[in-house]
């Protein structure tokens, strides 16, 4: 009984300490999750109306790709500093394959 108990503890742990992790890697697992909220950034709102919005998709690397009813968007957040950075929004022309 000990032994599943060691077993378990440290499978949780490992889980626990990825998930920790994953929010600082250029893959964020967190923004998988609810890549919505890009759209509540200041920028953004400028830019895109929500009820335009068709899907938004995370693309790993702070990169977001925006489908709306007339046209598409690459976001990219850059950034400049450890917590400061710029939206970068681009008109989605042509995807490569």
């Amino acid at each position: 009984m000990k032994k599943w108990k060691i077993i378990s503890l440290t499978f949780i742990l490992t889980a626990v300490l990825m998930l920790i992790l994953s929010l600082f890697s250029p893959y964020n697992f967190i923004m998988d999750i609810n890549p919505a909220t890009i759209l509540n950034e200041k920028g953004i709102k400028a830019e895109i109306s929500k009820e335009d919005v068709q899907s938004v998709e995370y693309k790993g690397d702070h990169t977001y790709i925006i489908k709306t009813s007339n046209e598409d968007y690459v976001v990219v957040k850059d950034y400049y500093t450890f917590m400061n950075y710029k939206l970068k929004i681009y008109k989605l022309d042509k995807e490569w394959g």
